[in-house]
């Protein structure tokens, strides 16, 4: 297996969220998992997408702040639902 592969698989015995081209619906597992939240997706476009980077302390809030940032995506929280969908152009 592969450093990075070693890292990602592992990163969070050291508390690091880590994704590595990691496609839309691991991202959503791991969100899940990692934030006790229900992650809903929109449109079944948005499971083909990929993400990159790794997460430390950083509230769910951040991670998907920087989730909209990095694609053509919002969210809407409410309690512990998470609502993913295309970003809406006026």
């Amino acid at each position: 297996m592969p450093r990075a592969d070693i890292k990602k698989n592992t990163g969070w015995i050291h508390g690091d969220l880590i994704f590595d081209d990691t496609p839309m619906p691991e991202v959503a597992r791991q969100l899940e998992r990692w934030y006790g939240v229900r992650i809903h997706i929109a449109d079944e476009d948005i499971l083909k997408y990929h993400f990159t980077a790794t997460f430390t302390t950083e509230s769910i809030t951040r991670v998907l702040d920087l989730i909209r940032f990095s694609s053509m995506l919002e969210y809407e929280i409410n309690g512990t639902d998470v609502y993913i969908s295309h970003t809406r152009r006026h």
